[in-house]
């Protein structure tokens, strides 16, 4: 994963190969993270970007993401998509859509189990921005396991994807179903720029 050059603010970073990290972290007691791709165009070289979430506890809350059109301003519409879960007391997949969305359902519309912080989600989700050209959609998709509450199928795999028609250049939000509160217990974050992009 090497870095050759970076450019300033309103430039394009001059990365030919490779990951470059762009945001990390560690939260407690939080309401949500939001995590910047789009910002002055710092990333235009990137187009793709890759975050890992490690530890992800909410217990008793869902997991969500909704894309972000600037700093605080999370989209509340237009996140469709669809996806699976196996969990290890079902005996076969449920599918979950979401059609014109205020979010992105991770867990699939299920809280997950209350275990005192015991059981996180640990998720990869890869984005693929809408920062070179206006008006198109960006495109997304996720995988990971948790353990949900017993509607959810207990410990289970995860996994979806779908799109955003807005103006969804600037960012991402990891958060909940409960916004307004700190629901996030426990988070570690890292996200990735995919270089090698040529237009």
């Amino acid at each position: 994963m090497a870095v050759l050059q970076k450019g300033s603010t309103g430039t394009t970073y001059r990365q030919l190969s490779g990951m470059y990290l762009i945001q990390s972290g560690h939260v407690s007691s939080s309401q949500y993270v939001d995590l910047v791709f789009g910002s002055s165009n710092d990333n235009d070289n990137y187009k793709v970007f890759k975050i890992f979430l490690r530890d992800f506890t909410v217990d008793g809350y869902e997991y969500r993401a909704r894309f972000l059109s600037s700093a605080g301003s999370p989209i509340t519409y237009g996140h469709y998509g669809g996806g699976n879960h196996l969990g290890e007391s079902t005996s076969s997949e449920y599918s979950f859509v979401w059609n014109n969305a205020n979010h992105i359902p991770l867990s699939g519309g299920h809280n997950a189990a209350s275990g005192s912080g015991a059981y996180p989600m640990n998720l990869e989700l890869t984005v693929y921005a809408d920062i070179t050209h206006n008006n198109y959609a960006s495109n997304y998709h996720f995988t990971g396991m948790f353990r949900g509450d017993s509607n959810a199928g207990y410990t289970q795999g995860v996994w979806g994807g779908g799109t955003q028609t807005g103006d969804s250049d600037y960012g991402i939000r990891i958060t909940t179903n409960d916004e307004s509160n700190q629901r996030i217990q426990y988070l570690t974050y890292a996200m990735y720029g995919l270089g090698g992009w040529t237009a």
